[in-house]
């Protein structure tokens, strides 16, 4: 096994420990682990006493130590807050020479778990955007995306990350430019252009993002098109799914989603069945179509089918007729489905 991931691997059982710990009371308990945190740390009642011990972890001198308490600090929300600060502080070590790409990659995904909460964060994550290490450019765009309102400064940088030679860079790039509303539309052209990129994960995203936008990326149309017959079924799915948010500028694509209801891979005919639905009342003559994938053999098309024909307009009357058989499907999922379509309908037993 490789170092970095012999290390990967020590974090994630560390993390483990941590948290068996942390349930189980011994960890905070114990006048041995207690010792170890400062008094003032201990005096603030405020501060949950498992996020200050993770505080005190922080500053470990193990490299392994600190990213596990980094990334058991990310799993505990709200409460992790006041770890800010430490964790910030282990993005930019004053010491170069103790800088640990596994750190600050811990730390990063234990700020994206935080979400809006480490909104503090986001003026030192700008500059880890240009980081020369590729992970800690990806982790940091994720994070950025997952702070919500607040990140959305960072769309300019986003967008110039979509040419990075990294294609896991470029590929979260794509994606959390999704989350950044209209600041992301100067993106268009190039997330046009990465629909050809060689990467899946990057073409994959970029039409997701693409989706998002609606009707304002309607010169993706073409291409999103092309990209309905990918090698990768991730890629044509999600085109399928971005066609539909597209209205009425993706009206004439209808025939073609309607094919892809008949395709032989399931998880391409549950995303033809999302756009059409997506589609709404443009995509009523679909519905004869729509209707026979309720008898699709995966559960997940036939759930997606339900709601689609509710939502592209049938009668309630018939859309109820078709729905009530589904409540003794042998699928759990499919039975609550079809329970809460029935109830939008208004049906009673």
């Amino acid at each position: 096994m490789k170092g970095s991931n012999l290390r990967m691997l020590t974090v994630t059982l560390l993390c483990g420990a941590l948290v068996v710990g942390f349930s189980a009371g011994w960890l905070v308990q114990s006048s041995s682990w207690l010792d170890r945190l400062s008094a003032p740390i201990a005096s603030k009642q405020t501060i949950d006493p498992n996020v200050a011990f993770l505080i005190k972890k922080l500053k470990s001198t193990d490299g392994v130590e600190r990213a596990a308490a980094a990334k058991t600090l990310g799993n505990m929300g709200e409460s992790a807050k006041p770890a800010i600060p430490d964790l910030v502080a282990l993005l930019h070590p004053s010491d170069p020479s103790i800088d640990d790409v596994l750190i600050r990659s811990s730390t990063l995904s234990a700020l994206r778990a935080m979400g809006e909460s480490a909104k503090p964060a986001i003026p030192l994550l700008m500059p880890l955007l240009q980081d020369s290490n590729p992970d800690v450019r990806r982790y940091a765009i994720l994070a950025l995306r997952d702070m919500g309102e607040s990140a959305k400064s960072a769309a300019p940088k986003l967008i110039l990350l979509l040419e990075d030679s990294d294609q896991s860079v470029r590929a979260s790039a794509s994606y959390a430019l999704g989350n950044m509303g209209e600041l992301a539309k100067p993106a268009i052209p190039k997330l046009i252009s990465l629909l050809q990129d060689s990467n899946p994960d990057v073409r994959r995203y970029a039409a997701y993002t693409l989706g998002r936008m609606g009707e304002s990326a309607q010169s993706a149309i073409p291409k999103l098109i092309s990209l309905l017959q990918d090698s990768n079924p991730d890629v044509g799915g999600t085109a399928a799914e971005s066609l539909g948010n597209m209205g009425e500028s993706a009206k004439s694509t209808i025939p073609l989603l309607t094919q892809l209801l008949q395709d032989p891979n399931p998880s391409m005919r549950q995303s033809a069945v999302v756009a059409l639905g997506s589609m709404g009342e443009l995509a009523k003559p679909t519905i004869p179509q729509l209707k026979q994938l309720l008898q699709d053999s995966n559960p997940s098309v036939r759930s997606e089918a339900e709601f689609s024909l509710i939502i592209v307009g049938e009668s309630p009357k018939s859309a109820i007729t078709q729905l009530i058989p589904q409540l003794k499907d042998s699928d759990p999922y499919i039975r609550n489905r079809s329970a809460a379509a029935l109830a939008k309908l208004g049906y009673k037993p």
